[in-house]
């Protein structure tokens, strides 16, 4: 496998914000910093926050180093469900903007004839992935969803499968190892049924994103039976 690399300043460590975790955390902190940034790039940008857990035991460090590292001093962003970074971003773009040309000059060149049939099917794809919400809304809101109302798009690959249909027959290892590890002690069964009922139309952007998806139902998951297990008076505070 070709090794990939991705731009780092030379200075970066005279960066205010990084010298203030350097000040705090000394040079540990920094290289838990440059740990983040490489998983950021090996995830196209953005990683769970349910991940967080795994990050921690994979870095040996405790929760409330990795929470000062993320939350003060400005240097990820978050959503509440995600973190990244905005120079990780900015750079991806760029990189993949490059790619992107790189890639249109090379079929130019060696298929002068191929862009028109490529934007054809391109088009066709994307109305085909344009299927209505409004009727995928009130099927499963009867209860069940037909085989028809799947599109799925992972990357520029589409499939008219169920999400739950896609993992098993293309990333048979990677699901069971998610099972195995991230999700370990939850039904396979009722995993993938909450992933067909959520995601029955959706755009991922690729593998890793939707890899990662199956990662956030588990979560899901898991606070939905925590909040069952609760006494009365707590579930109020229960949030799914």
């Amino acid at each position: 496998m070709a090794k990939e690399y991705f731009s780092h300043d030379h200075h970066a460590r005279n960066d205010l914000k990084i010298r203030a975790l350097i000040l705090k955390h000394k040079w540990k902190g920094y290289g838990i910093y440059w740990a983040l940034i490489e998983m950021l790039n090996e995830n196209n940008g953005f990683i769970f926050l349910s991940e967080l857990s795994n990050i921690c035991r994979d870095l040996k460090i405790n929760r409330t180093l990795f929470d000062s590292i993320l939350q003060d001093f400005e240097l990820f962003s978050t959503d509440g469900e995600r973190f990244w970074s905005d120079s990780v971003l900015k750079r991806l773009k760029i990189r993949n903007d490059k790619s992107v040309k790189a890639s249109e000059s090379a079929n130019k060149r060696w298929h002068p004839h191929a862009n028109a049939l490529r934007d054809e099917s391109d088009s066709n794809a994307l109305n085909k992935s344009k299927v209505n919400k409004s009727k995928v809304k009130d099927i499963k809101l009867n209860g069940s969803i037909s085989e028809q109302t799947f599109m799925i798009r992972i990357g520029n690959e589409l499939y008219t499968q169920k999400p739950s249909e896609i993992f098993l027959q293309h990333y048979q290892l990677e699901f069971e190892t998610t099972m195995m590890n991230s999700l370990a002690g939850l039904k396979k069964d009722a995993v993938l049924s909450l992933l067909d009922t959520e995601y029955p139309v959706y755009d991922f952007r690729d593998r890793s994103h939707f890899i990662n998806t199956l990662k956030s139902i588990g979560t899901k998951i898991r606070n939905k039976n925590h909040d069952t297990n609760q006494p009365i008076a707590q579930t109020s505070y229960g949030r799914l």
